[in-house]
């Protein structure tokens, strides 16, 4: 699962700006923008262990970012799963008799089916809490190339 932060792409290639200094200021805001995704991502993740927060990565691409959450089972947590995935309601069947296996009071269980779970989303919630702080990203790394146009 992963957003990808791109753009200015016209406005670059309609300047006479060295497209390195275009490719750095771009490059910038995107990042920035990326970063502010995965910190605001990181926040809203559940916390039963950290994996599924430290998985969440910004990086620079050319001439943008790239926010990505790399724990498989963060879709599973955004979206839900069985009967609560909006995808495909419907029952889960282990593949392997360890699958769902758990011991509660030193007692092991042997679940044969689970309903799902409930998605609790972090990674969309994120993404739209972080608009007005990409817009305003972009906006400063479009003025800076405007201004490095003009002089």
């Amino acid at each position: 699962m992963s957003i990808t932060i791109i753009g200015l792409d016209g406005l670059i290639k309609g300047t006479k700006v060295a497209k390195d200094s275009t490719r750095r200021v771009v490059e910038k805001a995107a990042l920035a923008s990326a970063a502010q995704v995965r910190r605001l991502a990181m926040g809203k993740v559940p916390k039963r262990s950290t994996s599924l927060a430290r998985s969440i990565i910004a990086e620079p691409i050319t001439y943008g970012a790239m926010t990505t959450v790399n724990e498989k089972y963060g879709v599973y947590v955004e979206e839900g799963t069985g009967l609560f995935d909006p995808h495909g309601a419907h029952l889960i069947f282990p593949k392997t008799a360890k699958a769902m296996v758990f011991e509660s009071g030193g007692v092991k269980y042997f679940a044969r089916w689970t309903r799902g779970m409930e998605a609790q989303p972090y990674f969309r919630p994120a993404i739209d809490e972080s608009m007005p702080y990409v817009d305003k990203q972009m906006d400063e790394a479009a003025d800076e190339l405007i201004r490095m146009a003009t002089a």
